[in-house]
């Protein structure tokens, strides 16, 4: 039988993922920006509300990959799902969670490789998402799985003109361990404990100087 999959990881792996979007975020902001002021303005308030934000937000993923891992303890794989090409049972292969009203999913696969895979509810009723009109002829499209490992394709067949639609997300196997320090330093250490009203009212006797308001001390 196959083992449960071990959703909650080690805190210093949550720490590591939200740093590294912290990373990628202020340094697509540095270099996207055209307007020298835009640029720190924009990337030094982004800085400081991931900062801020950061214990709360890791926080968040933990108690999420915690209830995954509550979700699969409480709710056992169902049983006796058939291909209905081969009619073989078929055999688990991952989970679907966070669905509208399906907290988790369960997704089959056939023994001989015949698609799509099956997505079934914990009760073991098959999950059929709803239905999408083709909108060149109106007709109700199919949808088809495929892949679910390092690429999940969704594709959405029309039978009547045979219009396709597909969609595919990739899977995101970024090695967290390959973090720089210096970068880590730079984007995520520098503005701990930095407040964006200090910042606005900076930015706002900047603006009264330029205009040519003097500053009055108290």
């Amino acid at each position: 039988m196959k083992a449960k999959a071990k959703f909650r990881k080690i805190d210093s792996s949550y720490l590591d993922c939200y740093d590294n979007h912290t990373i990628a975020l202020l340094q697509s902001i540095s270099d996207e920006s055209s307007s020298p002021d835009l640029e720190f303005n924009l990337y030094k308030t982004m800085a400081i509300q991931r900062s801020n934000i950061k214990h709360l937000a890791v926080q968040e993923m933990i108690d999420s990959d915690e209830m995954k891992e509550l979700l699969i303890d409480r709710l056992p794989i169902p049983k006796h799902i058939t291909c209905d090409v081969c009619g073989l049972p078929m055999r688990f292969c991952t989970y679907f969670f966070d669905m509208e009203d399906h907290p988790v999913l369960f997704v089959f696969e056939c023994v001989k490789n015949y698609l799509p895979r099956v997505v079934v509810d914990t009760d073991g009723r098959r999950y059929d998402t709803p239905t999408q009109k083709c909108a060149d002829c109106g007709f109700d499209m199919t949808v088809s799985l495929e892949g679910l490992n390092d690429e999940l394709a969704v594709t959405h067949s029309c039978h009547c003109c045979g219009k396709k639609v597909e969609d595919a997300v990739k899977a995101d196997w970024t090695d967290f361990s390959k973090i720089r320090e210096k970068d880590r330093k730079k984007y995520c250490y520098s503005f701990v404990g930095q407040d964006l009203f200090f910042l606005s009212l900076f930015q706002l006797g900047e603006h009264l100087s330029q205009m040519g308001v003097e500053r009055v001390s108290g």
